[in-house]
């Protein structure tokens, strides 16, 4: 039996059904309780911007390794200057409290939002015990931190909802993200999974794809004397303190250098091929156009180097959508990514709860994801490949500069 099944089998007993949805929560539940229980300072990413904008309103350096906000606990600051010199001004309107509660006030209600959209929003085939597994992995850090990055995902959840209307707030949205988090223009593979002909998809995707690329390098340009101590934060904690779970992660385990040109080779060919496989698994997959939209949001976090607790909200339910869309297709397959869906989630808590170090070197999650993404995508195209070399020389001939350079 696939693990699903499993799941809703042992969910028809009402005792077992609250014993499961407790052991699946508990992770993401953990750290408010005892942040809360212990009365530690709440939000601190989110204060680390409020700190950065005090900072330079005071004429400091924003990135200083002793910068200090009375009545702050702010985690490192290592977002561009930009958003520094952006909430500078504010800091000095409504005083540190009061740029603080401002956040807030966007953060905590995206927060919700996102939540809701990962376990109550209806989707035809994803059923409620997935997505509550893939709660199991994720870690409750983000909610006791109010993170950026998390309302940023939020606003890009929200504004894939009116992608069959029109692409524009949804680009719009992952381009305001990237201004802040440049690997947020990883999003844009939703607009190579949405439900219309490949041609438009690739096109879309490519203007929008140049569009956030120059929009980043116009911040990068703009980013002033500052760009340098951004650079060097940006490397300390997240390439070397916080590599996160995904690709650093794995490239740190078998020995390669994060920025060396190795990694860099490995990352892309990954990636592409990742790209590839959530392309395949839309297609074939038999999922509907807002399942399809899910699956690329999720996905796209595969692409980012340094994956973070606020990602895997959506990445585990995308992963669960990567196994469903096997269940009618490849029956044999499908019960043993069902199992790997679990092995997942459940190792990613193991490793983050067990005291022993070297649990968290091990880029399980990463490799287990994608281990089931690039499976079940291998799985779904093999009964297609002569419609698939059809539509790749379909969509060539379609391309004037392919058909000028043949």
């Amino acid at each position: 039996m696939d693990a699903f099944s499993q799941i809703q089998t042992w969910s028809r007993n009402r005792f077992v059904a609250a014993f499961l949805a407790l052991v699946c929560l508990e992770p993401a539940l953990s750290a408010p309780l005892t942040r809360w229980l212990r009365h530690r300072r709440w939000f601190s990413d989110w204060e680390a911007v409020v700190c950065a904008g005090r900072a330079l309103h005071l004429g400091q350096n924003p990135y200083s390794e002793h910068l200090a906000c009375p009545g702050l606990d702010p985690a490192a600051f290592v977002y561009m200057p930009q958003i520094a010199r952006a909430f500078a001004p504010v800091t000095g309107w409504l005083g540190v409290e009061g740029a603080r509660w401002l956040g807030l006030a966007v953060i905590l209600p995206a927060t919700a939002y996102l939540i809701w959209y990962v376990l109550v929003r209806r989707f035809a085939h994803l059923p409620l015990s997935a997505r509550l597994m893939g709660f199991a992995a994720v870690r409750g850090s983000t909610l006791s931190t109010a993170n950026v990055g998390f309302a940023m995902q939020a606003l890009a959840v929200w504004a894939s909802l009116t992608l069959r209307k029109a692409r524009w707030p949804f680009v719009a949205a992952v381009i305001a993200g990237a201004l802040i988090k440049p690997i947020f223009l990883a999003n844009l593979l939703v607009l190579l999974v949405e439900d219309r002909p490949i041609a438009d998809r690739l096109k879309a995707f490519g203007v929008s794809a140049f569009a956030g690329l120059a929009a980043v390098a116009v911040m990068m340009v703009t980013a002033g004397p500052l760009l340098h101590d951004w650079m060097t934060m940006l490397h300390q904690v997240v390439l070397t303190e916080q590599p996160g779970v995904g690709f650093a992660k794995l490239a740190t385990f078998v020995g390669l250098n994060n920025s060396g040109a190795p990694a860099l080779i490995l990352y892309a060919v990954l990636s592409a091929a990742l790209v590839a496989a959530a392309m395949a698994i839309a297609e074939w997959g038999e999922l509907a156009a807002d399942e399809r939209v899910f699956l690329g949001l999720g996905l796209a976090q595969l692409i980012n180097p340094r994956i973070n607790d606020y990602d895997l909200y959506l990445l585990m339910p995308a992963l669960a959508l990567a196994a469903l869309a096997l269940r009618r297709r490849a029956p044999v397959m499908f019960r043993r990514m069902s199992w790997l869906y679990v092995a997942v989630a459940v190792g990613n808590v193991l490793a983050v709860t067990i005291p022993v170090k070297a649990l968290n070197h091990v880029p399980g999650t990463y490799a287990g994801a994608c281990a089931l993404v690039l499976t079940s995508a291998v799985a779904l195209a093999l009964p297609h490949r002569a419609a698939l070399q059809r539509q790749v020389s379909q969509t060539l001939a379609a391309m004037p500069g392919w058909r000028r350079a043949s």
